[in-house]
């Protein structure tokens, strides 16, 4: 059993097992008895992914990923205790679950901490469409396809819709919440719906800031194949033309910005080389600094 979250035990927290017995988890706490908690929510960026010798292929984990991963750097300079609700590859929509399900604890623990902090880093939308146990999430997307005029319409619905959940969730939970994103970025006309809850810039733009990358081009709404396949495979070979053909040249037309943002994670000094670009350790210090700044100032 866990101190802090203290419903989970070991078994419960397991989000993949290989078959050499390795597991990586998406629980993960910290118990000094310090005066402030910590809860840092994500996909693979906010988890550690890569950090050490972690390597999909070859090592699952490496203890040195919760040293080092910036959830921990923030919880030193908060003097907080630290709860890590993070997987890799996940959607934005298990965040929100996870969230939820331990909102009722986070209103008990609010007794025993000065400070509650919650920092939630999102990932790119419509990974949903590519879990089968997300389907509730996503059932409506096709009507908001329809009743679109283009892609960036419908995004912004999509994304409208993720926002005004958390936003109910986070008025709900009472404590010192912050939202960003990790390598994508959110339309300014859904910037409104979070208010004071979204942060200034995304863990890129806090890249950038360092980097000053000639081809820094944005909204930059998903990269990955999750997010990219349930369009091209399943949502736009739904509709009739022309807005079929509308949509389809749309997702042409993003491919620059698509491929610049891949080309300036490839080139930044705060990112991993390889295949996935994860933030290094440097990349995570860096993040938690800006965190950490944008924490104590609302205080």
């Amino acid at each position: 059993m866990f101190k802090i979250f203290n419903t989970l035990d070991a078994e419960q927290i397991v989000s993949y097992q290989a078959p050499n017995g390795q597991v990586r988890n998406w629980y993960h706490e910290e118990y000094t008895n310090k005066k402030n908690l910590l809860i840092t929510v994500g996909d693979s960026w906010t988890w550690g992914d890569h950090l050490g010798q972690i390597d999909w292929n070859n090592m699952y984990d490496d203890p040195i990923r919760l040293q080092t991963v910036y959830g921990k750097q923030l919880s030193s300079k908060l003097e907080a205790d630290w709860v890590l609700l993070a997987n890799p590859g996940c959607s934005n929509y298990w965040m929100l679950e996870k969230l939820k399900f331990f909102s009722s604890r986070i209103h008990e623990l609010k007794q025993e901490y000065k400070n509650i902090y919650v920092v939630v880093v999102l990932t790119e939308d419509l990974r949903e469409c590519s879990y089968a146990n997300e389907s509730h999430h996503v059932a409506d997307y096709y009507s908001l396809m329809v009743n679109s005029t283009n892609l960036q319409q419908f995004l912004e619905k999509v994304e409208k819709k993720l926002f005004l959940e958390f936003r109910s969730l986070f008025n709900n939970l009472q404590v010192n919440c912050k939202i960003t994103r990790a390598f994508t970025d959110s339309w300014p006309a859904n910037k409104e719906y979070l208010g004071n809850y979204l942060l200034d810039k995304t863990w890129c733009d806090v890249f950038q800031d360092e980097i000053k990358f000639d081809r820094y081009y944005q909204v930059v709404p998903f990269i990955g194949q999750l997010s990219i396949d349930p369009l091209t495979n399943k949502y736009i070979p739904m509709l009739e033309n022309p807005q079929s053909t509308i949509f389809k040249n749309d997702l042409v037309d993003l491919e620059e910005k698509l491929k610049a943002r891949w080309n300036f994670l490839g080139e930044s000094v705060y990112n991993l080389k390889g295949s996935t670009y994860h933030p290094n350790a440097n990349g995570h210090l860096l993040y938690a600094n800006y965190l950490y700044e944008k924490l104590i100032n609302q205080l």
